[in-house]
């Protein structure tokens, strides 16, 4: 490399420094180095069973540079929504199981091209399952709508105080949400109320936190990911606070107010990310643990970590494989008994699936680490 460095120096061609050195091209190299990686990482899934992803809702156009960003299914498993990019033009739509009919329920911007902002709409279905809850950017404001399924209306009103919205969940009364949000540059939690528009922030430091949700069968506590390596959230903002190369999970009650949050220790060497809180004592999430991104179900766990005045606990998750895809899950959602939806990215497009058992599994000795891990 040094010879490489100082030929094409003398040269002023990198050709030139890579020829006299190597005896190729710079564009021979290039295509060379291709065909490696691309003979090492393609025979990984060779040999892996690919199971049956269930019915395929939408796939985006190879050339149209189209993206499905975002999916909710309903909490009585009857709707799914996502979100559809298509070159700039945000759209809605909304598929009923039982009528097995799809409709667009909004659409925003028209077509350029142009680099979009695909981070818009985030949804979330309100706890009673007749209302889809968006947030979308416009005009550099952000505005929520309420689209009610039985009667077709469509309420909105504007949402202050935030730069960006991330993602958000309805907490079990439906009458607040919890929002990764960003505000003067960070990423953290807050918490917002409906009725008075009113805003609780749960964090405030470097860290992202992200992708936060309540978790079912105990009110109040959230679940969410996070690059933090701290478990205590600090009183005073800390521009210097270290940071983690990986995302894990952790838990929190806002309510308690105690500014301990609770660690969710697993594999320490995985991107934990996308948790959805099935109970208080599991959750399923998405982690790249054998190289590739599938779904996974934790169950909570602790153990006595030392004792003085008191006893102190860690706490620490024991998670099992629910899927085995030789491609990465984008995102997934899915509610306790029902059925999973999930997108994958597959031959330069996004497909949206729909059908798999919320609660099937795969055997430990059927996941094959991939070349990527």
């Amino acid at each position: 490399i040094p010879s490489i460095i100082y030929l094409s120096k003398i040269y002023k061609n990198v050709d030139e420094g890579l020829m006299y050195v190597l005896g190729l091209k710079l564009k021979e190299i290039e295509k060379e180095w291709r065909e490696w990686y691309g003979d090492y990482y393609s025979g990984t899934f060779v040999d892996s069973p690919v199971p049956d992803p269930g019915l395929l809702l939408e796939q985006t156009k190879r050339k149209r540079r189209s993206v499905i960003q975002d999916v909710r299914v309903s909490p009585d498993n009857r709707y799914i929504a996502w979100v559809t990019y298509d070159r700039g033009k945000r759209i809605i739509r909304l598929y009923d199981t039982e009528s097995e009919k799809e409709k667009r329920v909004f659409a925003r911007e028209p077509r350029y091209d142009q680099k979009p902002d695909n981070t818009y709409p985030v949804i979330a279905w309100h706890p009673g399952g007749d209302i889809l809850t968006f947030i979308n950017e416009e005009k550099g404001r952000l505005k929520i709508y309420f689209y009610r399924i039985s009667t077709g209306d469509m309420d909105e009103r504007n949402l202050l105080y935030f730069d960006k919205v991330l993602s958000f969940d309805y907490a079990p009364s439906g009458n607040r949400i919890v929002m990764s949000a960003v505000k003067d540059g960070l990423t953290d939690i807050y918490i917002h109320t409906l009725a008075s528009g009113t805003n609780q922030q749960v964090t405030r430091d470097v860290p992202d936190d992200l992708y936060p949700r309540y978790i079912k069968g105990e009110p109040g506590r959230i679940i969410f990911s996070s690059n933090r390596q701290n478990d205590t959230l600090a009183v005073a903002y800390d521009p210097n606070v270290g940071l983690s190369s990986l995302f894990n999970l952790f838990s929190y009650d806002p309510e308690n107010g105690d500014g301990i949050l609770t660690r969710l220790e697993g594999n320490r060497f995985t991107n934990k990310t996308k948790p959805l809180g099935e109970t208080n004592r599991t959750f399923t999430f998405l982690a790249n643990e054998n190289g590739t991104i599938n779904r996974f179900r934790a169950t909570f766990d602790s153990a006595i970590a030392y004792i003085d005045t008191t006893t102190h606990y860690r706490y620490f998750i024991d998670s099992e494989p629910l899927s085995n895809y030789n491609r990465n899950i984008e995102t997934h959602d899915a509610n306790p008994g029902g059925k999973v939806a999930r997108v994958l990215f597959e031959d330069n497009s996004y497909k949206l699936y729909y059908g798999e058992p919320a609660d099937a599994t795969v055997r430990a000795d059927e996941i094959i680490t991939s070349s990527f891990r």
